[in-house]
């Protein structure tokens, strides 16, 4: 890889939300006769600036899935692959959809998928730490996403829990480790420590997406996230499930991040009309694509 595609991928891992680079990156590769994977990039970055039920969607689907089967080995490490496989544990019950009650819904173990043009892959704090230093390879590009506690980590925790890494501690130690800055663009939030270390330690992140689930959202949270410097380019916000009062969502309006903001999510949260009135006055409604 020669030096102008290197400043190309470092100028797109500065700005993940940007799609400038990501079609200059495109255009390049083009003039160097990689038509399909630069046919590729810009097709995700149509798709992603597209409703869901748009009727443009299905031919770009259809090309999406022809390129992607010559460009996901090419583009993927035997490392990568190897870490986002799946191996359900002996004792995780099966997958029955009429009978909810032997279905455990737990996160499920490291996997990869393209977004925007370019690999991702989801992983838990944990494994994060654990495969931080080739998941930075830049020949990859890995978008890095933080979810929650893998299947396999849980049921450790939950089996051995005074041999077990304490999840608080690993949660603080991604945050603060210096790689996190230059990969993580999500991060999902899910125990009832994660708000308060997120906006105490994670200055330096450029999250294009931040998702919150269950009861771990207090209001005071929603005041101090007002001007949080990881949220600046924030893209995405997923807030769901909270038993927050609805004026504590009414905070929304005055995040600086805002104006950047394409898809908002509030499901399952007690949000009456009044502050549902004062969010959408506060929206930007040109770039608002999605709004639950």
């Amino acid at each position: 890889m020669d030096s102008r595609e290197l400043a190309l991928l470092g100028t797109i891992r500065a700005a993940p939300a940007d799609d400038g680079p990501r079609l200059v990156y495109a255009d390049w590769l083009e003039e160097q006769g990689r038509c399909e994977r630069a046919e590729f990039i810009r097709i995700q970055i149509e798709r992603s600036h597209l409703d869901t039920y748009d009727p443009r969607q299905v031919n770009l689907v259809r090309r999406e899935r022809e390129l992607i089967h010559g460009l996901s080995a090419a583009w993927s490490s035997a490392e990568l692959r190897e870490l986002a496989r799946y191996f359900p544990p002996s004792d995780e019950p099966p997958f029955e959809p009429l009978d909810p009650s032997t279905t455990r819904e737990l996160p499920p173990d490291p996997r990869w998928y393209f977004q925007r043009g370019f690999p991702a892959v989801e992983i838990s704090p944990t494994q994060f730490l654990q495969n931080a230093d080739w998941l930075l390879n830049p020949v990859s590009l890995l978008q890095v996403h933080i979810g929650g506690d893998s299947y396999r980590e849980l049921m450790e925790r939950y089996r051995s829990p005074d041999a077990s890494p304490n999840r608080a501690e690993i949660f603080m130690r991604m945050l603060t480790t210096p790689s996190a800055a230059n990969a993580v663009t999500r991060l999902m939030l899910t125990e009832p420590g994660d708000w308060p270390q997120f906006l105490d330690l994670a200055r330096d992140l450029r999250l294009i997406e931040l998702q919150s689930a269950s009861a771990t959202l207090e209001p005071r949270h929603m005041l101090e996230s007002a001007r949080h410097a990881a949220l600046a380019n924030l893209a995405e916000l997923r807030l769901s499930g909270h038993q927050s009062p609805s004026e504590s969502f009414r905070a929304l309006a005055g995040w600086q991040c805002l104006p950047h903001l394409r898809r908002l999510e509030l499901r399952s949260n007690r949000i009456t009309p009044e502050t549902v009135a004062i969010l959408l006055k506060a929206l930007d409604s040109s770039r608002i694509q999605s709004l639950d």
